[in-house]
């Protein structure tokens, strides 16, 4: 029998949902908001790094700040395994291993692509161009709201509760305070 995820992995809302009123005024606000948050989600996973290694967060920043967000993520998982190799967390970390691999699949879609801005509709379209050996030239579109696009910041500021949240669960009060 199949387990319940831990973390949901992300989808846009609806193109009728509201969002909060007066979060964004457009759709480049929300844009930067999620390259912001997912910059501050590359930080939180340098900091676990640190705390992981068990060394100051300088020393950390030292060993991370050349790699990849992949490569950083790889590193943190191995060394959460190799700290705590029969944690009862491990399922958890696997979800979350899964979920950050595909905020970053998404925060290169929107880093990676052109956007073209709407002004009667206040969307924007995401255009992404794309010649493949195998698939040939190709071309990716949709149209976001503002709403839509901030909910990628939401869902990568969580991403970085979550990862707190369970160096939290998993080391207590050696991670620090909740």
């Amino acid at each position: 029998m199949p387990r319940d995820r831990f973390y949901d992995r992300f989808k846009y809302p609806s193109d009728d949902e509201e969002g909060i009123p007066d979060e964004v005024r457009s759709g480049a606000e929300a844009l930067g908001n999620a390259v912001i948050a997912f910059a501050d989600l590359e930080e939180q996973l340098a900091l676990s790094v640190s705390f992981l290694i068990g060394r100051t967060d300088a020393v950390g920043n030292v060993v991370t700040a050349e790699l990849s967000f992949k490569t950083r993520l790889h590193v943190f998982a191995s060394l959460f395994r190799l700290t705590r190799p029969h944690s009862e967390n491990l399922p958890r970390l696997d979800d979350l291993i899964a979920v950050f691999d595909q905020a970053e699949q998404l925060r290169n879609q929107i880093v990676h692509s052109s956007w073209q801005h709407d002004f009667e509709t206040m969307r924007l379209t995401r255009r992404k161009r794309t010649a493949k050996m195998s698939k040939g030239y190709r071309t990716d579109e949709e149209s976001l709201t503002p709403v839509q696009i901030q909910s990628v910041a939401h869902h990568f500021g969580y991403l970085g509760f979550i990862i707190d949240e369970l160096l939290y669960i998993e080391f207590g009060s050696e991670y620090g305070s909740p």
